[in-house]
């Protein structure tokens, strides 16, 4: 009895802490829902989505999922942000979860919970000021073209993206085992792989380029101009192009290599 008399309070520890959700498996009966949402410019996608985006002068969002979890599908516009994902509340297995979406402009692209996103006619989204897109939790994105001022990627959690653009400033950020491969231009270019990522931008001509590489990444880049960089931790950074060498840093086994 004393025993017993121990152990409950133990039991009780442990699982005071413990959160037991409702789990909910796909129907496989898909039904479709106009969300019928207007006026934004931005996608945020959650909740493992695929998500087709296409360039439309109208707007239009229609998510198709299992009938039985369609009440489960939450959305809302905050400004120019639109945001789709599922009730974080349960637990769902083998789940449909698509959505098709036109939007006139694209300005921003937030993608997390092991979402996808596919752009088709991406070349007919008007030019913009700025253009950011956020990667998380092994998301992954596919945007053939985009122009902007300012491009802006950030990719973490073993991400991916393929992205072309065509900008004065690009800014790119990946960590986590992540991987961007881009293609087209850029007047200047900030590039930061981190935690054993890879950055493969050999079609993306850069007029000028600072690169920091650290803990076992790898870069692959083509510079005309001046090119600024540090590659510590193991990191590989490959390069090409009419170079102009700035600062640089190279420690700790990695190396610098030129290809053509």
């Amino acid at each position: 009895m004393k025993r017993m008399i121990l152990w409950v309070p133990i039991l009780a520890l442990l699982f005071s802490g413990c959160v037991f959700m409702e789990h909910i498996a796909g129907s496989g009966n898909l039904t479709e829902v106009d969300l019928g949402y207007i006026g934004f410019s931005a996608l945020r996608i959650s909740s493992a989505f695929e998500v087709t985006l296409i360039h439309d002068d109208a707007y239009s969002v229609t998510v198709m999922v299992d009938d039985n979890i369609a009440d489960k599908v939450q959305s809302y516009r905050d400004g120019a942000t639109l945001a789709i994902g599922l009730d974080t509340s349960y637990r769902y297995t083998a789940v449909s979860l698509k959505a098709v979406i036109t939007m006139p402009t694209l300005t921003a692209l937030e993608l997390e919970d092991a979402a996808r996103v596919t752009v088709i006619d991406s070349a007919s989204f008007p030019g913009v000021s700025t253009f950011s897109a956020t990667l998380s939790d092994a998301s992954n994105l596919l945007l053939p073209s985009i122009v902007a001022d300012t491009v802006t990627v950030r990719l973490y959690d073993a991400s991916r993206a393929n992205i072309g653009a065509i900008a004065s400033d690009t800014v790119v950020t990946c960590k986590g085992a992540s991987s961007v491969q881009m293609n087209g231009s850029s007047f200047g270019l900030a590039l930061i792989a981190d935690d054993a990522s890879l950055a493969t931008l050999k079609e993306f001509t850069a007029g000028g380029a600072t690169v920091t590489l650290t803990d076992a990444s790898e870069a692959w880049i083509t510079v005309n101009g001046v090119f600024n960089f540090s590659c510590t931790g193991a990191s590989t950074l490959y390069y090409r192009g009419a170079v102009d060498f700035g600062t640089f840093t190279i420690a700790d086994a990695s190396s610098i290599i030129e290809y053509n």
